[in-house]
């Protein structure tokens, strides 16, 4: 069956899982034969099934010669479209998949394998520094309590460091201040500022507890909760040892979580569409490694992380490139920068095919006619 267009129907699936499927579609555009979209309405000419119908029935009235099911396995049958733990379609099986369904496979080639490779390895930089956090302990004598700093006498409360909000920014900075993001606040500062020894802080009633030897961080709070104390002062900064930070822990019963989640997510929601201090628009940059899909918001940027991974290219093409607003790319760039996911290059290097603008705007109208 060799046609000029063919539609898809996703089965039981969320709207996190539709949005993925839909930009890693978007990605396999340029190897793809045909070209795919995606309906709801009952008919279709192939159906994606989630996992759970490998196990289940079919649907009514649907061959399976024209079911596509998600699988999780190392290996899959010709209708099964690999995922990763997060329900992410790899890159490579979704256009092996596709590309089988309709016609002959055309030959894989380096670029093909290389880029099928980041959605496989996106929590690679998560998984390393969870193995690496602190063990939790015990210690025979209690501490003092320093979880919050009501408790800690006056003689002792020479101990925080405490920073107050930055002087009034001259008439020079406020002409320049909203269109630079320069992390000089609240618990971003703090956190980027920390390097060697455990530490306390808190931003008003609110307390973190870092370990930057070993890349983790302890707070009840999730990181949206957080958001209000990214760019806030005044915060107050208190050393304490591995002991104390060990004894806390086991009180509290706090889990370990990477640090450096912490750091890309204040950095994105405090850029707020500003590009980082000291990078120019005009840098060519290059994403060593996806960030960890599973932050807030992040899923959203899936296409973004998959188009700079690939390409080595001028900061300021890639808005045009990607369809993604200017102040979106300067967000994710900028949390991807402070955490080391950036690389600058010397010379631009694109990977992905190119869509005419016309094509684009076709694309655009399309997808806005199916209202996915």
């Amino acid at each position: 069956m060799i046609v000029s267009h063919l539609t898809i129907r996703l089965v039981d699936f969320s709207e996190s899982e539709t949005e993925y499927f839909s930009a890693i579609l978007s990605l396999a555009e340029a190897r793809l034969q045909q070209t795919w979209s995606i309906v709801t309405t009952e008919n279709a000419d192939f159906f994606v099934l989630t996992e759970k119908h490998l196990k289940e029935s079919l649907l009514p009235g649907i061959p399976v010669t024209r079911c596509f099911f998600y699988d999780s396995g190392s290996t899959a049958d010709n209708n099964h479209i690999l995922v990763d733990h997060t329900k992410i379609p790899r890159l490579r099986s979704l256009v092996e998949v596709l590309n089988k369904a309709v016609g002959s496979q055309p030959p894989e080639t380096a670029e093909t394998a290389e880029t099928a490779e980041t959605a496989e390895t996106a929590e690679t930089a998560e998984t390393a520094e969870t193995a690496e956090t602190a063990e939790v302990g015990h210690i025979d004598k209690v501490p003092e309590d320093v979880n919050e700093i009501s408790d800690v006498p006056p003689s002792q409360q020479a101990a925080y460091i405490r920073i107050e909000a930055s002087p009034p920014a001259t008439s020079e900075e406020e002409a320049i201040g909203p269109a630079v993001f320069s992390p000089e606040h609240g618990l971003l500062k703090a956190v980027l500022d920390c390097k060697s020894v455990p530490v306390l802080i808190r931003v008003n009633d609110v307390g973190v507890y870092l370990d930057p030897v070993k890349g983790s961080y302890y707070c009840p709070l999730t990181l949206e909760q957080l958001i209000p104390c990214f760019d806030r002062d005044p915060i107050r900064i208190k050393p304490i040892t591995q002991p104390e930070l060990r004894q806390v822990v086991s009180n509290t019963k706090l889990s370990p979580k990477p640090l450096s989640n912490l750091i890309w997510y204040a950095a994105f929601k405090a850029s707020q569409g500003r590009l980082l201090l000291g990078t120019s628009p005009e840098d060519v940059v290059h994403l060593i490694r996806w960030p960890d899909l599973g932050l807030p918001g992040c899923g959203n940027y899936v296409k973004l992380a998959a188009f700079m991974h690939s390409n080595t290219i001028k900061l300021s093409d890639i808005p045009s490139a990607t369809q993604y607003p200017v102040e979106a790319v300067y967000d994710f760039y900028n949390a991807c920068h402070l955490v080391g996911l950036i690389e600058k290059a010397a010379a631009i290097e694109l990977h992905e095919k190119q869509i005419d603008l016309e094509h684009q705007n076709l694309l655009r109208k399309i997808r806005n006619r199916l209202k996915f």
